[in-house]
This record gives C-alpha cells, sequence and structure tokens, in this order.
C-alpha cells in the first residue's frame, strides 16, 4: 500500500486501521479513556507515560513539536524497535527521519510498544508490561 494521493491514503487507512485493531486485539479507546502523564520536559517536546484509565496499562513515549508547526501537516506516529530512544536520536541527527518531519513542522509521538525499546527489557508484572 503506497498511497499517492488523499483516496488511495483513505483507502491505506482504513486497511492498517482493521489489521492493527486485529493485531492487537483492542480498539482505539474513546478520547475520555485514555491517560497520559508527563515524566520529563524536552527541549522540543516531553516524555510521557501513556494508558487508559482504570486499565493499569502504561506505554513510554516521547512528543516531539517542531519549533514552527505547519497546521496541514498531519502528526505522526512511529513505532520502531529501538521506541522511544530511537526518535529521540533520530530528532538531532542530520538527515534523520524525526528531524526531517520536524523541520517540515510536523508533530511527532513515538512509543515503546510492547517488546519494543525500554519496555523490551521491562519484567512482566501480573500479565502486563508496565513502566514505573
Amino acid at each position: 500500500m503506497l498511497p499517492r494521493d488523499r483516496a488511495t491514503l483513505e483507502k491505506a487507512r482504513a486497511n492498517f486501521f482493521e489489521r492493527l485493531t486485529f493485531s492487537l486485539l483492542d480498539v482505539r479507546p474513546v478520547p475520555g479513556e485514555v491517560v497520559s502523564e508527563k515524566k520529563e520536559t524536552l527541549p522540543n517536546g516531553e516524555t510521557l507515560l501513556l494508558g487508559r484509565a482504570g486499565k493499569g496499562d502504561r506505554i513510554p513515549a516521547v512528543w516531539l513539536a517542531p519549533q514552527k508547526a505547519n497546521p496541514e501537516a498531519a502528526p505522526t506516529l512511529i513505532v520502531h524497535p529501538e521506541g522511544v530512544a530511537w526518535v529521540t536520536s533520530t530528532s538531532q541527527r542530520p538527515g534523520g527521519l524525526v528531524k526531517g518531519i520536524l523541520d517540515r513542522g510536523g508533530t511527532v509521538l513515538g512509543i515503546d510498544a510492547f517488546q519494543t525499546g525500554g519496555v523490551d527489557k521491562l519484567p512482566a508484572k501480573a500479565g502486563r508490561f508496565l513502566c514505573d
């Protein structure tokens, strides 16, 4: 699926959403269920713990904002095997993927998803992977 225009992008989004829902065996929470805890302030963003109210799950995340936001640029979610550390490092590297997005005025959310980044090194607690 290589989107070439708005129509093919919307088709790719719909296909990806369906596959992601089945692979995670879960659905996207409604906005009122999302919990965000700020951990650290960064020069161009912040580190967070994200989860769902009442579920006890938390994943590390980093939110990076450009110096000058482009209202036409959609936010970008990055899930990488090295997690938040990779997102942060490539935001500083000349020619880095995240730096390029920020330079074009886009915002970036990077997460340590299940068995990626810092979460990969955490022990299981009561059947869930948590980050304190």
